[in-house]
């Protein structure tokens, strides 16, 4: 993953995906919904390249199952895939 362009202003309250770094989220758990695609697809990245087990939440669950698999290979995070629809509240 290359790096994320963002003003110095946003990466002094938030930290940049190029500022993280390798294994900085080992042993932590990172949810993401829509994560099967888009910016939260990225995210899913950053986060699984930075060691943390990334739980991947989406309605689309082909293209989840498949990210899950890509990113677990890729390692050294892990992420798996969760069949979610964040619009009927009996599914969060």
């Amino acid at each position: 993953i290359g790096p994320v362009a963002a003003s110095p202003a946003a990466c002094k309250r938030y930290p940049c995906a190029s500022e993280i770094t390798i294994m900085q989220f080992a042993n932590k758990v990172v949810v993401i919904t829509g994560a099967a695609k888009g910016i939260g697809e990225g995210c899913a990245r950053v986060f699984c390249k930075a060691g943390a087990a990334v739980a991947i939440f989406d309605i689309d669950d082909v293209a989840g199952r498949k990210l899950a698999e890509e990113l677990s290979t890729l390692g050294p995070g892990r992420a798996a895939c969760f069949y979610c629809d964040v619009r009927q509240p009996d599914q969060i």
